[in-house]
């Protein structure tokens, strides 16, 4: 402990967009009970990181939860993991999935004495004495709602470390940063985890906590922030903790060219094999290019083929103009006079469409097997 100022290290845990309630970013229902056990089993991490660092703060900034899907199973699940950390602080600011109001789970009054929760009036400051921390936030009143303009903060004293939490889809720029004078700015809204020091500030943008989306291929985590005296000053310093397990990866390929849909399955394979992906992994292939009339995108190959959490794979191929086949005057012809403008000239969802019922046509009135198509 520091003789000078004797609030000696403080460990502070800063994460956001956890989104308890929300749907995923795959709607498999046969998934639906595992995508849950995951992202109980990654907060469950989080707090028992808590305990294990010994932290004596978590800032979690925004959309802890989805309000409009909020169930009693999971407010109790969040109820149980704070008083799971009774030595740790908990301020939490509502964002723009979980806003405050009256008739917000906020305002319910069942958190526990350790669980700090800021308003959607003006800004306020919680201020955690026997640590030498304040934090000041300003909750979304509602639904979509970002934090509003930055207040200039103050200390109580030289020693104090000054935390200003908000929810920000873009990064603040450096003139309002400055203007703040905080020590560290714990933000969420952005999926890329990001630390940034400009002014005398460090920007901590925590990412979320487990990975949902494609904007960003990492596994997600928190900041965890360590404040140290050095030269008779306290300083705040940022590591990154990855928590989740999760990763979401989405890649095109180029079918121009290739023969069969075997080759489409090999290229494939070579992602997955390439990246490491396992169980805990989320896949989206989109496949492009031009291909001969009766090309075959496989139905079919979904999670079970690649042993993967999720697996989707878009078509946006366009058909080959086949001179043959718009001459020919038999049913194949019909078929592909028919849906060969839909493919060249309709949005994506309609082209997959015609270009499904394109080859699934031409594969029946050639006698062949339509059942994986």
């Amino acid at each position: 402990m520091s003789e000078a100022t004797g609030y000696g290290e403080v460990r502070i845990l800063h994460f956001g967009d956890v989104l308890f309630g929300s749907p995923f970013l795959t709607p498999a229902p046969e998934k639906s009970a595992e995508r849950r056990r995951i992202q109980r089993e990654t907060f469950d991490r989080a707090l028992q990181t808590i305990r294990d660092q010994k932290v004596q703060l978590a800032v979690i900034t925004g959309d802890l939860f989805d309000e409009d899907d909020l169930s009693d199973e999971t407010a109790g699940l969040l109820l149980r993991g704070f008083r799971s950390c009774p030595a740790c602080r908990f301020a939490i600011l509502p964002g723009g999935a979980d806003p405050a109001g009256k008739k917000s789970f906020y305002s319910s009054g069942r958190f526990p004495p350790n669980v700090f929760t800021f308003g959607a009036g003006a800004y306020e400051t919680f201020r955690f004495d026997e640590i030498g921390v304040s934090v000041t936030g300003r909750g979304s009143g509602e639904r979509g709602e970002e934090s509003a303009a930055f207040p200039t903060l103050s200390r109580k004293d030289e020693q104090e470390i000054l935390i200003l939490a908000g929810y920000r889809r873009e990064i603040p720029d450096n003139t309002e940063i400055v203007s703040v004078g905080a020590d560290y700015i714990a933000l969420s809204g952005r999926a890329d985890p990001t630390v940034l020091e400009i002014g005398g500030s460090v920007v901590g943008y925590s990412g979320r906590l487990e990975s949902r989306g494609y904007e960003n291929e990492q596994v997600g985590g928190a900041n965890l922030l360590t404040v140290t005296e050095e030269a008779g000053a306290r300083r705040v310093h940022v590591k990154r903790l990855d928590l989740g397990t999760v990763r979401c990866l989405s890649r095109t390929i180029d079918v121009s060219g290739m023969k069969n849909d075997s080759e489409l399955i090999g290229a494939i394979t070579s992602i997955v094999r390439d990246n490491s992906l396992g169980r805990s992994a989320v896949l989206r292939i989109e496949v492009t290019g031009t291909v001969a009339p009766g090309f075959r995108i496989p139905r079919n190959a979904g999670v079970n083929s690649f042993g993967l959490l999720a697996f989707s794979l878009v078509n946006l191929t366009a058909p080959a103009s086949d001179p043959q086949l718009l001459k020919d005057m038999s049913a194949r012809g019909e078929l592909y006079r028919l849906l060969e403008p839909k493919i060249r000239e309709g949005s994506d969802a309609e082209r997959a469409a015609a270009a499904r019922a394109l080859t699934i046509g031409l594969a029946a009135l050639e006698g062949q097997e339509i059942k994986d198509l």
